[in-house]
């Protein structure tokens, strides 16, 4: 199984989701940009490893 983390600045908060590979919900992209690691400001709002695995 493949996931996406999506994170979105919106008035100020920060939104996160978790989005699967085979996600039926449409999704739109404005800007993206890839990292090898993630700003440590935003590790408080995602879940760990295990978080995602179980569900």
């Amino acid at each position: 199984m493949s996931i996406g983390i999506i994170i979105c600045k919106q008035r100020k908060r920060v939104i996160i989701d978790c989005a699967l590979k085979d996600s039926s919900q449409p999704i739109g992209i404005f800007e993206y940009k890839i990292t090898n690691r993630l700003p440590q400001d935003l590790k408080e709002y995602l879940p760990s490893t295990i978080e995602i695995w179980i569900n």
